[in-house]
């Protein structure tokens, strides 16, 4: 017969543990791509102007920025919802960040928009949105590493690094 309610209980609980554990997995693997991103940047003298197109809340760029011993020059979180820019908001006064970071409201898709940014970013942050769709299918890790590096030898690191996090995400 069926499983009953206790059963069903205990595989949903299973489930969202494993979903936790994933969740924090990704937020790891973010912050040390956020960290070598950045050593990468000032190791080629260059700004660091961060942008994550996704952001929700800000949490995994907030989290990554409080652990480094110097901050980026600039960091702009985007995400689609009123509500997730209003709390990311607050969350960057609560880091202390206002002055170097501001959220903004936006569509991730929207490439036009993205490649006007202002200032431009040197390193991109698309953790979490990309593999929602189907188009990343057709595409290993494999290959997004080989295009993440691509990029970066030409000194596309925006590019380089959204490869890079579709490649983890994978």
């Amino acid at each position: 017969g069926a499983p009953g309610p206790e059963r069903r209980a205990l595989v949903g609980r299973a489930a969202d543990d494993g979903q936790v554990r994933g969740i924090r997995q990704r937020k790891l693997n973010v912050e040390e791509l956020i960290g070598e991103a950045i050593r990468r940047l000032r190791a080629a003298a260059m700004p660091v102007r961060l942008v994550d197109i996704a952001a929700g809340h800000g949490r995994y760029v907030t989290d990554a920025v409080k652990q480094l011993s110097s901050r980026p020059d600039s960091i702009v979180l985007q995400d689609y919802l009123a509500a997730n820019v209003q709390a990311g908001g607050a969350l960057l006064a609560l880091a202390g960040l206002n002055g170097i970071a501001r959220f903004i409201e936006g569509d991730a898709f929207d490439e036009a928009r993205l490649a006007v940014m202002t200032p431009a970013p040197t390193a991109a942050i698309a953790s979490g949105i990309y593999e929602l769709f189907g188009d990343n299918d057709a595409r290993s890790a494999a290959d997004m590493r080989v295009d993440a590096a691509a990029a970066a030898s030409r000194g596309d690191y925006a590019t380089a690094i959204a490869e890079l996090f579709r490649a983890v995400a994978r």
